[in-house]
């Protein structure tokens, strides 16, 4: 019996496709691994909420001993960190999985003798994109530390993607090769259950988009909402006539788009939806649209496809490995891409758009479903925690 610690600062019960796609993971390997036990250690409170339980599985929540707002954040990490690596020893862990470089703090005040059993997952724009490049103090903090201690501390290395693999190599580590070489790097995919449920394909006359996203600053400027609004401005009324168009987000930069949108009638904004509605939302549409500037291995993306729909995706992050014969790529942040795609999917006949949502049901089994990222974990073990 194999004992993997995986410490994710975000979790259940957050309605978040973060916290969705950890805790699919988890699952994954619990249903296909009998001979995994398995400890979530998160600082991410219950509240009210009943604690998940199945077998093999362990929750342990971590309650923070500083509340000095200006010093609690630092101190926080550093305590949890100690936390961690004393009940990795002391209760003879194979492996720790640090969900994200968002904890670098975390990450950094480990022990030292339990980097070669650790392995951080790159997850999301947050620990990349955001991180190396907004200006904010919490970003620069997180690069500094990862620039100038993760980089030649962590041995192990995963990401959703292989793009952002890249970006590590690049960012984390300046392209120094011979740093690079001393690192292992693999790939962990997201992961959807396939309930085998049979989904309804047919295409109506309207074709019905559906669009969700963050709307405060960072997501605003990465989500593409100004992108696909501009699009749709520039084509004809015929062409946008032929949409029911769903756009899902709240932030504060929500009242922008909501000004330039406000022409149009076929456009419904919700701020949010329970994950479970989301899910029914996407069983009713047709085409999932993903106008990122920048993205990582989308959940909302990859259920988008596990429910049966066509895509125009920008061609980016781990969105690139989403697409093939299921729908249409555009190039980031280029609106006369994107309004060719609306265009072009505007006038494909029903059948075509048919055999593109039911291509999509076929990429997530070929990649995604829980049995090939429970084996490709299963490898990964093997190799760090033997």
């Amino acid at each position: 019996m194999k004992k993997v610690m995986f410490y994710c600062h975000v979790f259940y019960p957050q309605n978040s496709g973060y916290s969705n796609a950890f805790q699919n993971l988890i699952n994954a390997i619990l249903d296909y691994s009998s001979e995994i036990q398995i400890t979530v250690v998160t600082p991410y409170e219950l509240g009210e909420n009943k604690e998940l339980e199945r077998d093999g599985l362990k929750i342990v929540r971590l309650k923070p001993k500083i509340n000095i707002r200006k010093i609690r954040y630092f101190l926080n990490e550093y305590l949890f960190a100690r936390e961690v690596s004393k009940k990795f020893k002391l209760e003879n862990y194979n492996l720790l999985f640090v969900e994200t470089f968002d904890q670098s703090l975390f990450i950094n005040s480990l022990d030292s003798d339990i980097y070669d059993k650790t392995i951080i997952r790159i997850h999301s724009t947050n620990e990349t994109e955001y991180t190396i490049f907004d200006k904010s103090i919490s970003y620069k903090i997180r690069k500094f530390v990862i620039s100038n201690f993760l980089s030649k501390k962590v041995i192990n290395i995963a990401s959703t993607n292989s793009f952002h693999i890249d970006f590590a190599k690049k960012y984390y580590f300046d392209e120094n090769v011979i740093e690079i070489g001393n690192k292992n790097f693999f790939i962990i995919p997201n992961t959807i259950k396939n309930d085998n449920e049979i989904i309804d394909l047919n295409v109506g006359d309207k074709l019905k988009l559906f669009i969700l996203g963050r709307m405060d600053r960072l997501g605003f400027n990465q989500k593409g909402f100004l992108d696909f609004i501009h699009a749709l401005k520039l084509l004809d009324d015929k062409v946008v006539n032929r949409f029911e168009i769903t756009v899902v987000g709240k932030g504060n930069e929500k009242s922008k788009i909501l000004s330039l949108a406000k022409e149009f009638h076929n456009i419904t904004f919700i701020d949010e939806l329970p994950h479970l509605q989301t899910i029914n939302f996407l069983k009713q549409s047709d085409i999932v649209v993903l106008p990122s500037r920048y993205e990582g291995l989308s959940m909302f993306a990859l259920e988008g496809l596990a429910t049966g729909n066509a895509v125009i995706f920008s061609k980016t992050g781990g969105l690139i490995d989403l697409v093939d014969g299921n729908g249409l790529f555009f190039e980031p942040q280029d609106i006369d891409s994107l309004v060719e795609a609306l265009v072009k999917i505007s006038n494909l006949p029903k059948d075509e758009i048919i055999k593109m949502k039911s291509k999509s049901i076929e990429i997530v089994k070929e990649k995604f479903i829980p049995f090939i990222v429970a084996k490709k974990f299963n490898s990964i073990l093997n190799i760090i925690g033997s």
